[in-house]
């Protein structure tokens, strides 16, 4: 039986040396007799065309992957992204090399939704200041800081894909109105969710609490702009769990500091780690998470199950879902080189 080769990058690993992701998704990998694994020597970023080379599948978690990399994809068949951006790896390149990237849209769509309600709620009802004041004993100025209401406001998200439509369901017990910027979303899919399409403008004009639910790309990078946030009620908060380098950051922080809304979450920032030392780290209306609130058992569950099925149906020769380069599979180049590689 040929047996086909499944490369995790370095970065799955903690200082100990074990897979911090679970080893229920080891165990799956195990359980397939046509799937043989291992782990890169070392984290790279990005990966070195040496590092893909002896892999005919790959599950990686953040490094980069360029057209330099992908200059060692000879034996390589599958990019299976253990998330939903792919902003770190250059497309057109897998494509040109004949490889397919793979995402795990609903291994994350739940997990990143209530990292959304936590902190909407959070940012409403003032947690950060509150938790402080317990801390450093200031119970008696709890008076200052009451928090903002939830029911009946305007929840607005910029994008609505799955994990946009997964974070309105989530608030229909809220009775919030609900506003989307989708230039790309079938209007039909809008309305049968309740959401009302509006432009970009209109959406930070009107809602009290905004969500970035989009990818980044040439596109959105630094979509949320001076002139977006300057429409902000000063009431407003906005959230971002997607990418950072959709709010341009320098922006917000004037915007924060000139009172033009009244806080920010942000799972995501455009230089990661975030070490800077940022104005955003002094603020007591921002909260700041280090790209890692979603990261629960669900979401490692759902996504090593989305991950491993791609590689395991590649390597099958089977029909997949979540391909990112829908094009390349019609190639005969990949068409060949999967015959070549792949079990029977």
């Amino acid at each position: 039986m040929r047996t086909f080769k499944v490369g995790l990058s370095r970065d799955f690993l903690n200082a100990e040396g074990r897979n911090a992701f679970g080893e229920e998704g080891i165990e799956t990998l195990q359980s397939h007799a046509h799937l043989e694994y291992g782990y890169f020597d070392e984290h790279r970023d990005p990966v070195g065309a040496d590092q893909i080379a002896p892999w005919n599948g790959i599950i990686s978690l953040t490094p980069k992957y360029t057209a330099e990399t992908l200059k060692g994809a000879d034996d390589l068949l599958v990019l299976a992204r253990f998330g939903v951006g792919y902003d770190n790896v250059d497309v057109e390149a897998c494509t040109e090399a004949d490889v397919a990237l793979t995402i795990t849209p609903n291994g994350v769509r739940k997990p990143v939704a209530y990292s959304i309600m936590t902190h909407m709620l959070a940012l409403a009802h003032q947690y950060p200041v509150k938790t402080r004041l317990v801390k450093e004993n200031r119970w008696n100025d709890r008076i200052n800081y009451p928090g903002k209401r939830i029911t009946g406001q305007t929840l607005g998200s910029i994008g609505l894909g799955n994990i946009a439509r997964e974070m309105f369901h989530m608030t229909a017990g809220f009775e919030m109105r609900r506003l989307a910027y989708d230039p790309y979303i079938d209007p039909k899919i809008a309305k049968d969710i309740g959401v009302e399409l509006v432009s970009l403008e209109e959406l930070f004009e009107r809602s009290d609490y905004i969500a970035v639910n989009c990818f980044l790309s040439k596109e959105t990078y630094h979509l949320v702009s001076d002139a977006l946030l300057g429409l902000m009620k000063p009431t407003a908060y906005i959230i971002n769990t997607a990418r950072g380098g959709i709010i341009d950051e320098a922006a917000l922080i004037r915007a924060l500091e000139g009172g033009k809304l009244a806080g920010a979450a942000l799972d995501v920032f455009e230089e990661e780690p975030f070490v800077a030392d940022s104005p955003l780290k002094h603020m007591d209306n921002v909260i700041l998470t280090p790209h890692s609130l979603c990261w629960t058992d669900e979401l490692y569950q759902g996504m090593w199950a989305d991950s491993i099925a791609s590689v395991s149906s590649f390597a099958k020769r089977l029909p997949t879902s979540n391909v990112v380069n829908k094009e390349v599979l019609q190639k005969n180049s990949f068409l060949n080189k999967m015959k070549r590689l792949c079990y029977e």
